[in-house]
């Protein structure tokens, strides 16, 4: 009687087992199938993806996935990606969790008015995780880098110690599962260095912080229709908070944005800031204030700037707009806005 009772368990044993084994082959090879799906269906679209054969290992408790020599190429060329050896992780018993990791050399080529451009990025640390809902839809995603090193073609080199962002979709305000297109986003970097310094700022910008929603569907389709789609639907960017430290300057504040007609940034912020009387002198140094304009400039600072409860640096709030690709502050006092930066023009295509 014992005997067979060892043996009835044995077999049941047996027979999960093999349930489960049967269970994993079927799902791996779903993901391998679903892998070459993917691919074609962005080449349908006119992308070029291209990658060795995928691995998937990982028996019994989980699904790993590789991928050799993964190249990108965007439709007409605009755009070019080729990056290290890929590799994707799942437990068995929760599917709806993928993490990936990329660390090492990723090389990217574009194309703008001034022609071909290109960079390379080396990362030690390169990370994605993304959480899929029910209807195996992404419902949010992390990306996590760490020492990070840029080098464009134009010379130089940029690091960043670590880089963190994360992109979710909202709930729409009728309660539905999701409103498509409403996103939400956070990114922080931390310890940027840049290839020289820029006086009196420094050569390093020790943490930038952004969060706020996108709001408005954005279709699939080529970048400039796709967004052209999004403006003409009152598609826009609230920018729910920034966080600068750079130097001796400090800043914080929210705004709204959007794409005017000519596909570039526009929009308007209010922002708070510390530590800006030095970077004042340097713009009336370089003549982007007028020497005769300076004085009154930094005279009407001193009088908007308070120092905080509980002390510290003088705080001012100003108002910031971009309007045909120039950043302005002010006005405030009377003195009429003071252009401080040139926004280089983007090419969507």
């Amino acid at each position: 009687m014992r005997k067979r009772t060892l043996i009835i368990i044995a077999a049941g044993i047996l027979l999960v087992l093999g349930g489960y084994s049967i269970y994993w082959l079927y799902v791996a090879d779903r993901i391998a199938e679903g892998i070459g799906k993917w691919a074609e269906a962005q080449r349908s679209r006119g992308f070029q993806i291209s990658f060795g054969e995928p691995r998937i290992t990982g028996y019994p408790l989980a699904f790993d996935a590789s991928f050799d020599h993964p190249v990108v190429v965007a439709p007409g060329g605009a755009w070019q990606w080729t990056g290290p050896t890929l590799f994707a992780h799942a437990d068995s018993w929760d599917l709806t969790r993928v993490e990936a990791r990329f660390p090492g050399r990723h090389a990217v080529s574009w194309k703008d008015v001034r022609g071909t451009r290109s960079a390379v990025a080396e990362t030690a640390e390169a990370g994605l995780q993304l959480d899929f809902g029910v209807n195996r839809r992404i419902q949010q995603g992390r990306i996590n880098l760490g020492q990070l090193l840029l080098r464009p073609d134009i010379g130089g080199s940029m690091a960043v110690r670590s880089a963190v962002g994360s992109l979710r979709s909202l709930p729409s305000p009728s309660g539905a599962p999701n409103a498509i297109g409403d996103l939400g986003f956070d990114v922080v970097v931390e310890e940027v260095t840049l290839p020289a310094p820029i006086p009196p700022l420094g050569a390093k910008i020790d943490r930038v912080a952004v969060a706020g929603e996108v709001l408005g569907p954005i279709p699939p389709g080529p970048p400039r229709e796709s967004l052209a789609t999004w403006r003409d639907a009152s598609g826009t960017v609230e920018l729910r908070r920034l966080e600068a430290v750079w130097g001796d300057l400090k800043l914080r504040g929210d705004g709204t944005f959007a794409l005017d007609a000519a596909m570039q940034p526009e929009g308007a912020m209010s922002a708070t800031v510390s530590g800006h009387m030095a970077l004042v002198d340097a713009l009336i140094k370089r003549g982007v204030i007028p020497s005769g304009q300076g004085r009154l400039v930094r005279i009407a600072m001193n009088a908007l700037s308070r120092v905080p409860t509980g002390g510290g640096a003088a705080e001012m709030k100003i108002p910031l707009t971009i309007q045909e690709q120039t950043v302005t502050v002010g006005p405030f006092l009377g003195f009429a806005a003071i252009p401080i930066a040139k926004l280089p023009h983007i090419e969507w295509e």
